[in-house]
C-alpha cells in the first residue's frame, strides 16, 4: 500500500501519524524517529482539508492539530495552513452554531469556547455578532 494512501486512511481513522508509522515499521525504531516523518506542503494541505472537513478549526488549532499528531514541524505546517484558502471567520461561525444547537450558552461562555479553540478576537466578536442572528432564526423557526 502506497505511504500517502495509508496516511489518508489514518487521517479518517483518527490515528496519530506517529503510532501508525511506528506500528508500521514494528521494529526497534523509536517513537521520535516516527515524528521525524517528512511530508510535502501540498500532503499537508491535503491531511489539513481532511480535518477541516471533520470540524470546525481556527487557523492557529489547525496547525497545533498537525504538529500535534506528528504530521510535522510548527514552521511547515505554518506554511501549510496558510496557504490555504479557507474562510476561518465561516469557521468561528459555524462553531457558534454547533455549540448553540446543543445548549442555550451566554455569551460570555461563547467567549471563553472560542477563545479555547484559538479564534481571533476578530473572528470571535464576529461570531458572537452572527450568534444574535442565528439566535434570532431559531426563535422565528419555533
Amino acid at each position: 500500500m502506497k505511504t500517502r494512501t495509508i496516511i489518508l486512511i489514518a487521517v479518517l481513522a483518527g490515528l496519530p501519524i506517529a503510532e501508525l508509522l511506528y506500528s508500521r515499521k514494528n521494529s526497534s525504531a523509536s517513537l521520535a524517529n516516527a515524528l521525524r516523518y517528512d511530508l510535502s506542503v501540498e500532503d499537508l494541505q491535503e491531511i489539513a482539508e481532511l480535518y477541516l472537513a471533520m470540524d470546525n478549526y481556527s487557523e492557529q488549532a489547525l496547525i497545533d492539530a498537525l504538529c500535534e499528531y506528528g504530521w510535522c514541524g510548527k514552521e511547515k505546517a505554518k506554511l501549510a495552513v496558510s496557504t490555504m484558502d479557507v474562510d476561518w471567520q465561516e469557521n468561528a461561525d459555524f462553531e457558534v452554531a454547533s455549540y448553540l444547537s446543543v445548549a442555550p450558552v451566554s455569551k460570555e461562555e461563547l467567549r471563553k469556547y472560542l477563545e479555547l479553540d484559538q479564534f481571533t478576537e476578530e473572528q470571535i466578536d464576529k461570531a458572537l455578532d452572527f450568534a444574535d442572528l442565528y439566535m434570532k432564526d431559531s426563535e422565528e423557526l419555533v
